[in-house]
C-alpha cells in the first residue's frame, strides 16, 4: 500500500542530496512529499511544499524570513517551524502523512524534530543528522517524544560513497517503519495502568505487573530515568492511562537536588490534576544520580 512520507529539508544548501532521498522513497513505492523550509537563499528547485508557503503559513513573507535569517536567525527559524508544523498537521488530517524524515545539520534537525514533536505517538519519525549524538542538543531535539535519531557521522553536504551509505540506511529505516507501523490509533482492550520503574525497584515492579495482569489490567512500564517518568506525566494528561502505580518516585529528589534523572517540577502532579487513581511508593528517594 502506498504511504506518504514527508521529507523535511532546506533545499537551498542540500538540494542534490535531497533529490536522492526523494528518489529512494519513491523507489519503495511511497509518495515522497518534499517540504522545503529554506531560509538563506532561493532553492535551486521548488519543493512539493515550497518555502514560500511555509514562510507565509508561519506569518512572514519569505523575503522577511531571509532578511531575519541574517539578523535574527532564531525568529526566522521559529517562523518556519510554525509554518511547516501547521502544513504537516493539514496533511495529517487529509490522511496523506504516514511518516516523516528529516535530513540535514543543526538547523534542519531543530526544524524537523520540532515538527515531529507535534505529531501523534506511534507515527514513524526519523531524523538523520550529524547532530544526532551531540549530548548538549539531543534533549532539545527528542525530549519525551518517540523520535528516532540516526547518527550520520558525516555532514549532509555533497554526496559521496560514505554519505550515500548513511542516507540509504536512513531512508530504509523510515520506509521500513512506515510499512510495518500499526498506526497511531492504539487501543487497549483492558484498563491501562502506568507503572514507574527503575533498577533499584525492579523486583517490586515485576511482582506488581503480575498482580495487575491477574486483576484484569494492562500495565505499561515507564522507565523513571528522568525522561520516561516525565513522558508518563505527559501521557497521563493526554488521558492515555486509567490509573498510576508510581513505584519509583525518586525523580522528585532528583529535581530538588539537580540530579541527572531530573524529570522537572511537575512530577507526581498529572494524576492529581486529571483525577485518575494513583498509588505512590517511596522507592529511590534516598538515591541521587550525579556525574557521567
Amino acid at each position: 500500500m502506498k504511504k506518504g512520507i514527508v521529507i523535511v529539508c532546506n533545499l537551498d544548501t542540500r538540494g542534490e542530496d535531497i533529490v536522492f532521498v526523494k528518489r529512494l522513497v519513491q523507489d519503495r513505492g511511497h509518495e515522497a512529499i518534499l517540504l522545503d523550509f529554506s531560509m538563506e537563499q532561493p532553492p535551486p528547485f521548488p519543493g512539493d511544499i515550497r518555502t514560500e508557503e511555509v514562510a507565509a503559513r508561519g506569518g512572514l513573507p519569505i523575503e522577511s524570513v531571509r532578511e531575519k535569517y541574517r539578523s535574527d536567525r532564531d525568529a526566522a527559524t521559529q517562523n518556519q517551524i510554525r509554518g511547516a508544523a501547521a502544513i504537516v498537521q493539514d496533511l495529517l488530517k487529509e490522511g496523506r502523512v504516514h511518516g516523516i524524515i528529516g535530513i540535514g545539520g543543526g538547523t534542519a534537525t531543530l526544524v524537523a524534530t520540532s515538527i515531529m514533536k507535534q505529531l501523534p505517538f506511534g507515527m514513524p519519525k526519523l531524523m538523520a543528522s550529524p547532530m544526532a549524538a551531540h549530548p548538549a542538543y539531543i534533549d532539545k531535539y527528542v525530549g519525551t517524544r518517540d523520535i528516532t535519531m540516526h547518527h550520520t557521522v558525516l555532514d549532509i553536504v555533497k554526496m559521496n560513497p560514505l554519505l550515500k551509505a548513511q542516507i540509504v540506511n536512513a531512508v530504509g529505516a523510515i520506509c521500513g517503519m512506515v510499512e510495518m507501523t500499526q498506526g497511531t490509533d492504539i487501543r487497549f482492550d483492558k484498563p491501562c495502568i502506568a507503572v514507574s520503574s527503575f533498577g533499584f525497584g525492579e523486583m517490586a515492579v515485576q511482582a506488581a505487573l503480575g498482580m495487575l495482569e491477574a486483576a484484569g489490567f494492562t500495565p505499561v512500564v515507564c522507565h523513571a530515568q528522568g525522561k520516561g517518568d516525565k513522558a508518563m506525566e505527559e501521557m497521563i494528561r493526554d488521558r492515555v492511562f486509567h490509573g498510576v502505580l508510581d513505584i519509583c518516585t525518586g525523580g522528585v529528589m532528583e529535581h530538588l537536588f539537580k540530579g541527572n534523572r531530573d524529570p522537572g517540577p511537575d512530577r507526581l502532579m498529572a494524576a492529581v490534576e486529571t483525577g485518575i487513581p494513583m498509588v505512590l511508593a517511596p522507592c529511590g528517594l534516598d538515591i541521587l544520580s550525579y556525574g557521567g
